[in-house]
């Protein structure tokens, strides 16, 4: 970080990087925690206030704060390093949840003590890991394909109607990772319905001579 002409604040080329990978990571949170509320029926809200000095993180300074330990799930306040437990709160009919949020690392951590287990017993049992898996992977069988793990239970079931609005504005991919499917499966549901694939080029009009 560098002082420039009238002490303007300049990030490295470096530091610009960084912040922007953490932006695109705090979007595709953003986008993948929009289609898990149409499967679940929940509404999935990172929050992190500083209880020092009360300022309130963005989802990727959230990100940025959590250290490489699996053991320890504090963030970190920008703004007077102080360090704590950022929530995931969790809005649903029947109510509210306040969760510890964790980082992906400290999900895949817990989730290697969950292999055995059906969603419904994660769900009831470790909600914080349930809907930390649900956030960062948009599926506990996503979850545990990371940690190398084929979980062989379902978590949704008719999901094409969900993610129907989802089609063309998110990659095949991230639809399949969170609705449990294949991609193969996804792909087809969205030609079947002539919607294009999200990274898929406009095609040019052409006009014709005169």
């Amino acid at each position: 970080m560098t002082i420039g002409m009238g002490q303007s604040l300049r990030l490295s080329p470096r530091q610009e990087l960084q912040v922007s990978v953490e932006q695109r990571l705090a979007q595709r949170i953003g986008l993948r925690m929009q289609l898990v509320e149409a499967l679940h029926g929940e509404r999935l809200e990172p929050r992190g206030v500083c209880p020092r000095c009360t300022y309130r993180l963005e989802l990727n300074e959230i990100l940025k704060g959590f250290r490489p330990d699996p053991q320890d799930p504090t963030t970190c306040c920008p703004r007077c390093s102080e360090r704590f437990n950022a929530q995931l709160v969790a809005q649903m009919s029947a109510g509210r949840l306040e969760l510890t949020f964790f980082c992906p690392m400290q999900t895949q951590e817990q989730l290697r003590r969950l292999t055995g287990k059906p969603p419904n017993e994660i769900r009831d049992d470790e909600p914080s890991v349930y809907r930390s898996a649900l956030a960062h992977f948009g599926s506990l069988k996503a979850a545990f394909a990371s940690i190398d793990v084929d979980y062989p239970h379902v978590d949704v079931g008719a999901w094409r109607d969900k993610v129907r609005h989802f089609l063309g504005k998110m990659p095949d991919t991230v639809i399949a990772e969170c609705a449990g499917a294949k991609v193969a499966d996804v792909r087809a549901y969205r030609k079947s319905l002539r919607i294009r694939a999200s990274n898929a080029p406009k095609r040019r009009r052409v006009r014709a001579r005169r």
